[in-house]
């Protein structure tokens, strides 16, 4: 609340003054001595401080200045800041009394008098904060009744900044303070850690482990706050770091309690409980240097962290980025070697994936075929390059050859996706059963088959490591940081617990009748089970819900055809097996479906909620259909083959009931999507018209858009070629966009560009512009955007031209932004002439569609493409000239300024609150979930 009102009062006084000149005393205010306690200063401090205000003043001073004409508006400024100071000092003060209070509570007397150093730091704050007050109120009544007084002006200016300082002080030691009481508690929590060791009976273990367990319940709670604040100040590395290890000494404590108490009846276990101490040792040293805001070297936060995941998706972002240049740009010594290694890079990879145990042959046939057209098509495309090089702009035959490699790489990687789902599908299939199968026969004390159902090839041991090496497979294709670490934390937990359970299993085998070490075993089979599952959930946040349906679909309809096989020739085993396979893999759809429902449309939602409920149905009743089926076959074993052939036909229709659930689902999902953002090896029913264009009022005569959906394939090819030439276009343009400054001139390309996509959306049948009279209006609206942006760019080169007079560069680049204007109003008027041409397409009386005119249509998209050319090209030449060659006018007529980042303010402004009253004037108190000092969390000086 304060910060806001010091510059409404300030804004206007302030201007044009260096705000560093109010934090020379800076460096003395945090070096200064409190009560015998130095507050250290690291070099970084002073200009992480004047970023801070710097930030602190362009974004909380209003847009135009605050002129004060009475003494009454001026005083009522003043009576806010006023206001505002009380609330806070009330505010400060409850938060010293309450972190008193917890500083009393503490055992440990050293500890206290040191968190009291802190407390007193917070008072001498305040008081601070309190004084300034007191001057700065009389120096604004001053100011306010006499504005045209530069000195009370600065009077005024000066002591709003050393208030602001004091305040961001304030906050800075109370968030140290804070973080001082956590780290206490982990220092407490690694002496019991210790003492739990070292324990000698159950009754010493129980009593270590309860104070232990509250240690670390107060951790979590301090933990969960922290978190959220990090998050909150969108410092998703930092929280997540937190939330990673604070997770690890989670997972950790079980383990470290079962294993203190097994040893005691087992000593020869001494291993496995060291292993679980060192453990949680290790995880809240992680904790603590996550919250110091270090980097151990391995830890969730580490630069080396995500090493070797998610490669391939790197390298095929850098290919497409790197493929696509102006030909003048291009250089055969340099350009061609790079892309041919990034390509095989690309390739290396990909047969990798192909080469997986789980990915079906078909696809890597598929996979292999692509890397190998892809090739070619880089050739293709290298060969335009040395055709055209030197020149401004690309030629037809280059477009068509960058589409190419555009659509090579675009059916590579849907064939690599579905390949690392036919390897997720099948490593996760089933993630209990070599667990349970391998404490079954350890409890029975069978020590060969304990080991080989540790060690064997079907055994628990390999089943882990699958689970783990799919896991990073499965991140090949993600190009996000966080998820990717998420499946890395993921994976390490679950590689840590692998030894751990077979060890717990091995020490049961041996040891049959111990309760301790059933109890012992029981709490490893939870833990494992929990952070499969963790896993599990890790490794579907990557995958596409629409892939997915798209591959179980197939693997539904491979392991019905293997079921049937094994029920004509009576392999019990077999169907067994296909049958779990079919259900589990239903129930994993059944389980995303669920989870997806928030990111599926609200026109659409209800439908695929009905249809995952019919498929459940259907899994019941096959799960019924199945378990009869196998009682006959173990009983029948003297069937003959027509009974056999009569059961597999009746399992078939039972499996066409399941096949048809699902993909009932995945219509569902699909109906009202965009047929160009599905990417799928199996069609749906319907073609990706929605239900309300099917029930649309207008005529097919009038509404041309639903013919072009009715052209023969041979013409939709043909127009397709082009939209895809278009989108690459499109495509290079918010690239480049993206690393411009925002602008007036921007603002109008972009709009031009959307109107150009929309028209391309009507030559495929669909979009916003149902018929020619739709296109004719939009050429018509296009044309008026060029003009103006046309008006813009010359005003904007006259205004460089009389700034920089003479200056040879600025004539030539002036010169070509005239030549592409020109271009620009001359294939305006061409795409206007072909809208109107668009009538040509007809439908008959039989109801064939009657193209007398596709001619025009291929010349709508040509036209509209060479428009966009020019326009990225004006666009870049305005950038040129403006950045380059600036105007000396005070108020030039395009102003380019950079688009702030996103990053959280560092002061909340008041909003409208939904009872009507400001949300300004409510007061943040201690409980609030958002908290002011993680916006300065660039402070990284600590207390000694």
């Amino acid at each position: 609340h304060i910060l806001p009102c010091y510059f409404a009062l300030v804004s206007d006084c302030g201007r044009g003054m260096a705000t560093h000149g109010y934090m020379n005393g800076l460096s003395n205010g945090f070096s200064n001595s409190h009560n015998g306690h130095t507050v250290r200063t690291d070099d970084n401090i002073i200009p992480s401080l004047k970023e801070v205000f710097h930030d602190l003043r362009k974004e909380l001073a209003p847009k135009r200045p605050i002129n004060l004409k009475s003494g009454d508006s001026g005083d009522q400024y003043v009576s806010k800041v006023n206001e505002t100071i009380t609330i806070f000092k009330r505010d400060a003060a409850e938060l010293i009394a309450q972190r008193e209070s917890d500083i009393n509570k503490r055992v440990n007397l050293k500890l206290r008098d040191h968190a009291r150093k802190y407390v007193n730091d917070l008072k001498n704050i305040l008081s601070n904060v309190d004084r300034i007050a007191h001057h700065l109120n009389a120096a604004a009544h001053s100011m306010v009744n006499d504005l045209f007084s530069s000195t009370k002006r600065i009077d005024a200016t000066r002591l709003s900044h050393e208030e602001l300082e004091e305040i961001a002080k304030f906050f800075f030691v109370a968030d140290q303070l804070d973080v001082y009481f956590i780290i206490t508690n982990i220092d407490l929590a690694n002496t019991l850690l210790h003492d739990l060791r070292n324990a000698r009976t159950i009754e010493e273990i129980e009593e270590k482990y309860s104070l232990l367990f509250n240690v670390l319940e107060e951790i979590d709670e301090q933990t969960r706050i922290r978190v959220a604040e990090l998050r909150s100040s969108e410092d998703v590395i930092g929280g997540n770091s937190v939330m990673a290890a604070h997770q690890l000494v989670k997972s950790s404590l079980p383990l470290v309690y079962s294993t203190t108490k097994t040893v005691l009846h087992h000593p020869h276990a001494a291993a496995l409980c060291d292993a679980a101490h060192s453990d949680m040792h290790n995880a809240l040293g992680e904790l603590q240097a996550a919250l110091d805001g270090r980097s151990m070297e391995g830890s969730f936060a580490s630069d080396s962290y995500l090493k070797g995941f998610g490669q391939l998706a790197a390298e095929l972002y850098h290919f497409q980025k790197r493929f696509m240049m102006p030909p003048s740009e291009y250089r055969d010594h340099r350009d061609r070697a790079d892309l041919e290694e990034s390509l095989e890079r690309i390739v290396t990879r990909s047969a990798g994936i192909a080469d997986e145990s789980s990915t079906r042959h078909e696809r890597k046939h598929k996979i292999i075929n692509e890397c190998n057209q892809l090739r070619q098509a880089l050739q293709e495309l290298l060969k335009e390059y040395e055709i055209n090089r030197g020149r401004a702009e690309t030629s037809e035959d280059m477009d068509m050859a960058m589409l190419l490699v555009e659509r090579r790489i675009k059916e590579l990687k849907r064939h690599l996706r579905r390949a690392i789902i036919d390897n997720v599908g099948d490593a996760f299939l089933d993630r209990t059963t070599p667990l349970l199968m391998m404490i079954e026969v350890a409890r029975r004390g069978d020590r060969p088959l304990t080991q080989d159902a540790a060690y064997g090839p079907r055994g628990f041991e390999v089943h882990a490591k699958r689970l783990v090496e799919v896991a990073k497979l499965s991140t090949e294709m993600c190009m996000e940081p966080e998820k990717i670490r998420g499946i890395k934390f993921a994976s390490e937990q679950v590689s840590r617990l692998i030894p751990q359970v077979i060890e717990a299993a091995l020490l049961l085998c041996e040891n049959p009748s111990s309760q301790m070490a059933d109890e012992h075993m029981e709490e490893m089979r939870k833990l494992w089970e929990e952070k499969v599952h963790t896993l599990t959930l890790a490794v579907g946040c990557l995958i596409s819900l629409d892939d997915f349906l798209a591959v179980t679909e197939a693997h539904l309809v491979e392991d019905s055809l293997v079921a049937f096989t094994a029920i004509t020739e009576g392999q019990v085993a077999q169907v067994d097996s296909s049958c779990g396979a079919i259900r589990g893999r239903c129930l994993r759809v059944y389980d995303m479906v669920e989870d997806s429902l928030c990111e599926i449309g609200e026109t659409t939602v209800e439908t695929v909620k009905m249809a995952n409920k019919i498929l459940k149905g259907e899994v019941e009743r096959f799960e019924d259909h199945s378990s009869a089926l196998l009682n006959k076959l173990d009983e029948g074993e003297n069937m003959t083959q027509h009974e056999r052939m009569v059961e597999g036909q009746e399992f078939s229709s039972s499996c066409t009931l399941i096949l048809t659930a699902v993909k009932n689902i995945r219509n569902a999902i699909l109906i009202n999507r965009n047929i160009d953002d599905v990417d799928s090896d199996n069609d749906y029913d319907d073609d990706g018209v929605t239900h309300a264009d099917q029930k649309s009022t207008v005529s097919d005569a009038d509404n041309q858009q639903r013919m072009m959906r009715k052209l023969p394939e041979e013409d939709k090819k043909k127009i397709q070629d082009q939209v895809e030439v278009f989108n690459l276009h499109q495509k290079k343009f918010e690239q480049e966009a993206a690393e411009w400054a925002d602008s007036d001139i921007l603002t109008l390309a972009r709009k031009m560009c959307e109107i150009l996509g929309a028209m391309m959306d009507f030559t495929r049948g669909r979009g916003r512009l149902k018929s020619t009279m739709d296109v004719i209006r939009s050429s018509q609206e296009i044309s008026m955007v060029g003009q103006k942006l046309s008006v813009l760019a010359r005003q904007m080169g006259d205004e460089a031209e009389e700034s920089n007079s003479g200056n040879q560069q600025l004539k030539i680049t002036k010169k070509d932004l005239e030549s592409y204007l020109a271009k620009m109003d001359t294939f305006c008027g061409q795409l206007n002439m072909c809208s109107r041409v668009k009538a040509d397409v007809t439908l008959a009386s039989d109801g064939q569609v009657v193209v007398s005119g596709l001619d025009s249509v291929l010349t709508l998209t040509q036209a509209a493409r060479n428009l966009l050319t020019a326009v990225v090209s004006a666009v870049q030449k305005s950038y040129i000239i403006s950045t380059k060659f600036p105007s000396n006018s005070r108020q030039p007529t395009v102003s380019w300024e950079m688009s702030a980042p996103k990053k959280q303010p560092l002061v909340e402004r008041p909003s409208p609150a939904k009872n009507g009253r400001e949300g300004g004037n409510r007061v943040v108190r201690r409980a609030s979930e958002r908290r002011p000092m993680p916006d300065l969390r660039e402070f990284t000086t600590r207390h000694h």
